[in-house]
């Protein structure tokens, strides 16, 4: 179904610059200067007498989306570093924890939130009103080392149950930090 504001050209879906504000939720300025800096690739249309119109193909809907990713990354990146310049001790985010533990964010958010997982509120280098959660590395240490001696007891555990139903074979328990 054809909306206001959509065009299809050589059977390309294109927007014009309301169109794509309403589709991307994102303001007339926002947008007007995203094409300025050549972020948004244009075209011009031309239609009745000497009239024409800037249009915008829909796929620039996904480039748009993936600037502001890199945008968000650069600026997340730009607080840790000066972050990590100016406090003592080593500090990751829930991403990096959850890649050192090979468990997803949520699980991290989860050990937070049940008191497993240490973590510190430092302020934005930038401005006063934005502070981040981080997680010092002596805690990350802390975890990995319980981690191990969970493991550990497991393997006991395991061993000690064998011998004492007396199963004969050879045990191998193999695992450790993933």
């Amino acid at each position: 179904m054809k909306r206001e504001n959509e065009f299809y050209k050589n059977g390309m879906l294109y927007y014009s610059v309301t169109g794509f504000r309403k589709v991307t939720g994102r303001s007339y300025s926002f947008i007007r200067q995203r094409i300025k800096d050549g972020i948004i690739h244009t075209e011009k249309e031309y239609y009745g007498v000497n009239q024409e119109r800037t249009i915008i193909p829909y796929t620039e809907i996904d480039v748009l989306k993936e600037w502001e990713e890199s945008k968000k990354r650069e600026r997340i990146e730009g607080y840790l570093s000066a972050i990590k310049g100016s406090y003592t001790e080593d500090v990751f985010t829930k991403k990096e924890v959850s890649e050192k533990l090979n468990v997803t964010v949520s699980t991290i958010e989860r050990y937070i939130r049940d008191g497993k997982l240490e973590t510190v509120w430092i302020d934005s280098p930038r401005t006063d009103k934005i502070q981040m959660r981080v997680i010092p590395a002596s805690e990350l240490d802390r975890v990995l080392k319980n981690r191990k001696d969970q493991f550990q007891k497991l393997k006991k555990t395991v061993i000690e149950k064998a011998i004492s139903r007396g199963i004969s074979s050879m045990i191998q328990v193999s695992g450790g930090e993933r």
